[in-house]
C-alpha cells in the first residue's frame, strides 16, 4: 500500500485541481498551481491553496532588468516564470540558494505589462510551454529550459502586450494592439479579428462553455465562440458598450456565467444571451475606476480596488454582492492597481501603493496585515502550491512572502 504524506496530498491538490483543468494532452493550460495570468482560465483569481497568514518569512529573490509590472507565473515544479526588461525568466523558489536565475532568454522588445503563460508542451506531454508576448510586435514561446521554439508576429497591430488564455484543444488566445489573435498548438495562425479599438492589456478569458471574452480601452465587451470543428472562424457573437474606458483590466467569468470587467465607471457585470448582452449592474467605485481584475468567491462574492482620484485620495478595496451591493469596504490613499486573488483559507491578497496587503474576505475591515516594498506594485500576486506568495514590484525585485 502506498502511504501519502499530508504535505505531498497538498502539492497534489495544488498542481492538478487547482489549476482548474485536466484534459487531453493537447489541453492547457500546464497543470500547475498557478499556470496563467489570475490563476485560470476564467481569471477568478481563486485557489484553494492556503498563502501566508503572516508575513513571517519575506524574501527578496531577484532583482529584475527593471520594474516588474508583468505578473509571475509558477509552472508544475514551482519554478517561478517572470518577464522584465527585454528578458523572460525562470526562477528557483527554492530559499537561501545564492543564485536562484535557472535562465534568462532575451527577446527582440521590452515584456513590460505582458503576463506569461504556460502550457502543455504539445508534443511531449510531461513537459511544459511558455508563452509571452513583447514590444517586438510578437508572441514568444520557449521550453522549459529556456530554448526559443517559435515566435508570432502580429505585424502592424503592434505591441503583444495581453496575457494569453488558451482553450481545451491547445489553441492560444491573445491580444495584439486592435486586434484579438488565435494561434493552433504549434502557433500557427487559425484567425484574427479586427475590434473597435485598442486592447492594451485587457486580456481575453475563456468562459467554461468556451465564449471567449475581450475587452477594449473604448469601452466594449465582445464575445466570440470559436468552433473546434472548424478552427479557422472566430464567430463573433456580439459587442456592447459598457463603460468609457476599459483600461489593463481583463474580464473574469462567475460561476454562474456572468462576466465582470473593472472599468472607468467601476465594476460591470454582464450577462451574456448568447446572441446578444445586457449589462446587469454597474457598481461606482470613485474617481478614476479599476484598472484592475476582480476575485470571484466560490459564492460569487466579488474582490476589487480602485485607484481613487489623480493623487490616490479616495482609493478603496470593495468587497462586492453577485447582485451589484456592496459587502464591504475598506480606503487608503494608495492606487490599486494590481488584481487581488483569493486563498483558500479565506483571505484577500492585494497590492496597494507599494504594499502588499492581505484582507479577511468574509469581514474585510483593517487589513490583517501589510508588507511594503520598495516602489509601487503594478503587478498581480501569485500563490504556489507551498502557499509561498510571488509577486513583482516596481522596485525590480520579485517578493515571496510566507508564514
Amino acid at each position: 500500500m502506498m502511504i501519502v504524506k499530508t504535505g505531498m496530498l497538498r502539492w497534489l491538490a495544488a498542481v492538478g485541481l487547482l489549476a482548474g483543468w485536466v484534459g487531453s494532452a493537447a489541453a492547457q493550460p500546464a497543470v500547475s498551481a498557478w499556470p496563467v495570468f489570475h490563476h485560470d482560465v476564467q481569471r477568478t483569481g481563486r485557489t484553494t491553496v492556503v498563502g501566508p497568514a503572516l508575513p513571517t518569512t519575506a524574501r527578496q529573490v531577484w532583482k529584475g532588468f527593471g520594474v516588474l509590472r508583468s505578473s509571475p507565473v509558477i509552472g508544475p515544479d514551482g519554478t517561478v516564470y517572470q518577464g522584465s526588461g527585454k528578458q523572460f525568466c525562470a526562477i528557483d523558489p527554492t530559499p537561501g540558494i545564492p543564485i536562484p536565475q535557472k535562465w534568462c532568454t532575451e527577446i527582440n522588445g521590452t515584456v513590460v505589462l505582458a503576463s506569461p503563460g504556460l502550457g502543455v508542451d504539445p508534443t511531449n506531454v510531461a513537459q511544459i510551454r511558455a508563452y509571452v508576448g513583447g514590444r517586438d510586435n510578437r508572441l514568444h514561446a520557449f521550453d522549459q529550459n529556456g530554448m526559443a521554439l517559435w515566435t508570432y508576429n502580429v505585424g502592424i497591430d503592434g505591441d503583444v502586450a495581453t496575457a494569453p488564455v488558451f482553450g481545451s484543444d491547445g489553441s492560444i488566445f491573445f491580444g495584439g494592439v486592435t486586434r484579438l489573435h488565435s494561434l493552433d498548438k504549434f502557433g500557427s495562425l487559425q484567425w484574427v479579428e479586427g475590434l473597435d479599438s485598442y486592447v492594451y492589456t485587457a486580456s481575453p478569458v475563456l468562459a467554461p462553455n468556451g465564449r471567449l471574452y475581450v475587452g477594449t480601452i473604448g469601452g466594449s465587451l465582445y464575445a466570440f465562440a470559436p468552433d473546434a470543428m472548424n478552427p479557422t472562424n472566430a464567430n463573433q457573437k456580439w459587442r456592447i458598450t459598457v463603460a468609457a474606458t476599459i483600461r489593463f483590466a481583463a474580464p473574469a467569468v462567475g460561476p454562474d456565467g456572468t462576466v465582470y470587467i473593472g472599468t472607468r465607471d467601476g465594476l460591470v457585470a454582464v450577462t451574456d444571451n448568447d446572441t446578444s448582452a445586457v449589462v446587469q449592474w454597474t457598481f461606482p467605485m470613485g474617481g478614476r475606476g479599476a484598472v484592475s481584475t476582480p476575485a470571484i468567491g466560490a459564492d460569487g462574492t466579488l474582490y476589487i480596488g480602485g485607484q481613487g482620484t489623480q493623487a490616490g485620495a479616495g482609493a478603496t478595496f470593495f468587497a462586492i454582492n453577485p447582485n451589484g451591493t456592496q459587502k464591504w469596504a475598506y480606503s487608503t490613499g494608495k492606487f490599486f492597481r494590481g488584481s487581488p486573488i483569493l486563498d483558500g483559507a479565506g483571505r484577500i491578497y492585494a497590492t496597494s501603493g507599494r504594499d502588499i496587503v492581505a484582507f479577511n474576505a468574509a469581514t474585510g475591515g483593517a487589513p490583517l496585515w501589510t508588507f511594503t516594498t520598495g516602489r509601487n506594485v503594478y503587478a498581480s500576486p501569485a500563490l504556489a502550491a507551498d502557499g509561498t506568495l510571488w509577486v513583482g514590484s516596481g522596485d525590480r525585485w520579485l517578493y515571496a512572502i510566507s508564514d
